[in-house]
């Protein structure tokens, strides 16, 4: 079975809190509690037990990122999310791994978690610790690794260590031998050592070959942009993706789905596929999380946000796991962007103060293009704000009697528009207000 894609699993089976599971408090943060399912030997069956677990302890059904299996092992784990009735209102992140030694046999299951926040941080001590006391309360003969030998506790995400950008404006959990390749506006690129990458929040500008304006008289493409009419997503990205004088990149397709509401962008979609840069290093497994921001039809312009993960093919299964990990990793400082922002746009309208002592048809051209990138940073702020929300599991609100907006949790808002729908309503990203709302 692929290693990251998302396999449809039914958790329809009873389960019920276990007796003999062990708890380890993790000196720096967070919990981990394992042990036998006794009444379960499927990994389905073990899988279900240990979420209805997580949902019986903190009073909130696990948000699940999907499952996943590294080959060669009879083990499953899936990330989740959830907001604790006790302690009321906290956010919790952490991971759920099930494994089976043999058909028929008892099933093994773990849990680690801790606040959403400081998951990240955390994470790789619990996973060591739990490596630890699985290992010995399973010793492995040498003959594990022949047919019918005992299963291995799962080793399927590396230790990741929370890295900030070069650019201060957030950070993102990178394993070891991993490099941070670039970073601007909450947006990074980072490479690992075995030909891995990712690439995080980056927002592509696209011109449609239409726009005369952006492309007549022979000027170039502005860096960072590519020519691509709105809006097929996947013929898009590859357009922005080829590089400068190279061959375009070919991508076939194994899986695609619709991206899940209240995760940013209107259209989005998720798409798994083989992607081949034509570079001689062979092909990638790559996940695209695509969804277009902005851009009014006719406009001639309109942006899109990419989140992409791409691993060589032959180490899809072992690094699949690890490449997911990374992406729920990251972790955007609203503030630093802005001021980023900021100090781009001061810089810009002091090069256009300058500009205004030249000749007055170039000024024009360069004011009109300072609107459309504010234009384009603005709407950037405003998604950038949609997408920490969505981390946050936050949404905004109005009051309809005042117009007033207000940030607050989903649970909340979703009782006051549900209760009072003539008084409150959700206020879409586009109609976030600064600086109310972002």
């Amino acid at each position: 079975m692929l290693g990251w894609m998302i396999i449809a699993l039914v958790l329809s089976i009873p389960a019920h809190a276990q007796d003999g599971l062990k708890t380890i408090d993790n000196s720096g943060g967070g919990q981990i509690v394992y042990g036998p399912l006794a009444g379960q030997s499927s990994l389905q069956g073990a899988m279900a037990t240990m979420l209805r677990n997580v949902h019986d302890h903190f009073g909130d059904r696990p948000a699940i990122d999907g499952f996943y299996q590294a080959r060669g092992t009879n083990s499953v784990a899936t990330f989740f999310t959830l907001t604790a009735k006790s302690p009321a209102g906290k956010r919790i992140r952490g991971m759920v791994i099930v494994s089976l030694a043999k058909p028929g046999q008892t099933a093994d299951g773990a849990i680690m978690y801790d606040d959403a926040d400081r998951f990240a941080k955390t994470w790789s001590a619990m996973m060591r610790q739990l490596n630890q006391v699985w290992h010995r309360d399973h010793p492995q003969p040498a003959q594990s690794s022949q047919p019918g030998g005992a299963s291995a506790p799962p080793h399927a995400v590396q230790p990741l260590h929370q890295t900030v950008f070069p650019d201060g404006s957030g950070t993102v959990g990178l394993p070891d031998g991993w490099r941070i390749t670039g970073s601007n506006h909450g947006s990074v690129w980072a490479d690992g050592p075995n030909g891995e990458s990712v690439a995080l929040a980056v927002i592509r500008h696209m011109i449609d070959p239409n726009n005369q304006f952006m492309l007549g008289n022979g000027r170039r493409v502005p860096a960072g942009s590519a020519i691509s009419p709105c809006c097929d997503l996947l013929r898009a990205w590859l357009a922005s993706a080829q590089l400068p004088g190279g061959s375009a990149p070919s991508f076939h397709m194994i899986s695609s789905s619709m991206m899940q509401p209240g995760q940013g962008g209107s259209g989005g979609v998720v798409i798994v596929g083989e992607l081949d840069n034509h570079d001689g290093k062979g092909p990638l497994r790559t996940k695209l999380q695509l969804s277009k921001l902005g851009g009014a039809p006719g406009s001639g312009t309109w942006d899109m946000m990419v989140f992409r993960l791409s691993v060589p093919t032959r180490l899809a299964d072992q690094e699949g796991p690890t490449l997911a990990a990374i992406g729920s990793s990251l972790r955007q400082d609203a503030r630093a962007i802005r001021m980023e922002g900021d100090a781009e746009t001061r810089a810009i309208n002091e090069r256009a103060e300058s500009g205004r002592k030249a000749q007055s048809k170039i000024d024009e051209a360069h004011y009109q293009s300072n609107r459309d990138i504010d234009a384009t940073r603005t709407e950037q702020a405003k998604r950038n704000q949609a997408f920490d929300n969505y981390l946050l599991d936050q949404t905004v609100v109005q009051y309809n009697e005042t117009g007033e907006h207000g940030t607050t949790g989903y649970a909340t808002a979703n009782w006051l528009v549900t209760q009072f729908p003539n008084q409150f309503q959700y206020v879409p990203t586009k109609d976030f207000v600064k600086p109310t709302d972002y």
